[in-house]
């Protein structure tokens, strides 16, 4: 129950908010650490380039998985978009390959919340998420 309500919440925020793309754009570039649940530490990192580039690097201990991918990013109204072309990925203890090459998976993030040192948002299967700048 308290996540339905906290889902309908989201997406009455995601509706009454405005928030244009020259906002957005000028808010974005930097480093952004990505937040644990608990907000105590960082899963990863993504670098949005000013010129529209992207990296983002991290470890999932819990998955036993460490990432590394590169690509380009924009933003369209209240989203984030990003267009993966390369990623590096492996288990952390065994240090096996998963994946080290092209990657052409694109997706966007609705942004609920934003200003100059934190970005609240949505991915595509539905989790919110919060970033903090970190540059």
């Amino acid at each position: 129950m308290k996540r339905i309500i906290f889902l309908i919440m989201v997406s009455l925020l995601i509706s009454c908010q405005s928030i244009s793309k020259s906002e957005l754009l000028s808010i974005i570039p930097g480093k952004w650490c990505e937040l644990t649940e608990k907000e105590d530490g960082c899963i990863g990192y993504m670098l949005y380039g000013a010129n529209g580039t992207f990296e983002a690097y991290g470890r999932l201990h819990e998955y036993d998985y460490e990432y590394k991918t590169y690509g380009n990013w924009t933003s369209n109204n209240r989203e984030i978009c990003i267009y993966r072309e390369n990623r590096f990925a492996r288990k952390i203890s065994t240090k096996e390959l998963i994946h080290n090459g092209p990657d052409t998976e694109s997706y966007c993030d609705k942004v609920i919340e934003s200003n100059n040192s934190m970005i609240i948002y949505m991915d595509p299967e539905g989790k919110v998420w919060k970033m903090v700048r970190r540059s």
